[in-house]
Order: structure tokens, then C-alpha cells, then sequence
């Protein structure tokens, strides 16, 4: 039953718990380095499913590979695995992949306006991509 008196109750060992993890601190055993490393990778905003960033650690020199399809990319991963305690170089080479102009959305508008919607649309209107014919 929710009476006053149990959800006071119910309140004061929520707050308990929540203040004993706190209390806890991190977890008890420390993250390896190759851990921390990905951890800074899957950090950095913007990578989409397109991007495949790859990594190897050898004497704490971290060699990145892959691609990306922007060139920001590829210098905030370098910028935020630099940032990890226990790294002392960095090999940037990954390669910034650009998509045909025929992939990106605007060609697909300029050959199929079915992808422009009106200002005052609010729903999604599918749109064939435009190498869907190839």
C-alpha cells in the first residue's frame, strides 16, 4: 500500500544504497591499458557506422589504423588516445574514406526529390538510395 510512511521508507534505503556506491568509489580493480584505450576511442563523438577505427598498443605506442570518412576523425582519435596515462607515441594511419558523390545525400536530392521535404512535414517519407539501380 503507498502510504506516506513506506514511501519515506522506501526513499531513505534508496538514498542509503545510492550513497554507500558513491561512498564505494571506481570499481576495485584498475583498467588495463588497453581498456582505457578503446574506452577513448568509443568516447569521441561523431563516429558513425561507417568509420572503422582500429588500434593496436605495443610498449605503450599506440598505432591507429582504419578509416574514417571525416578528417576531424581521425585527429580527435589521435588527439584522445594521447591523452591516456601510460601512452608515449602515437602512429596516426588511418585513412579518411570518402564516399562516391553518387552515396552522399546530396546528390540523392539533386536526383530524387522525394528525399527534400516541406517545411511543414513532420513524417519520413522513404527515399530509394540513389545507387539502388546499380
Amino acid at each position: 500500500m503507498r502510504t506516506p510512511k513506506n514511501m519515506i521508507k522506501k526513499m531513505t534505503a534508496g538514498v542509503a544504497l545510492m550513497s554507500a556506491a558513491l561512498l564505494a568509489g571506481p570499481s576495485s580493480h584498475p583498467r588495463t591499458l588497453e581498456q582505457e584505450v578503446r574506452h577513448e576511442i568509443l568516447m569521441v563523438p561523431y563516429i558513425g557506422v561507417f568509420d572503422n577505427p582500429t588500434w593496436q598498443i605495443d610498449n605503450g605506442v599506440v598505432t591507429l589504423s582504419g578509416e574514417v570518412t571525416q578528417p576531424v576523425d581521425k585527429y580527435n582519435l589521435e588527439k584522445a588516445v594521447k591523452g591516456v596515462e601510460g601512452i608515449t607515441r602515437v602512429e596516426n594511419d588511418i585513412e579518411v574514406y570518402r564516399f562516391p558523390p553518387s552515396m552522399t545525400r546530396s546528390a540523392c536530392i539533386r536526383c530524387a526529390p522525394c528525399c527534400v521535404l516541406p517545411r511543414s512535414a513532420n513524417t519520413f517519407r522513404a527515399c530509394s538510395p540513389p545507387f539502388a539501380s546499380l
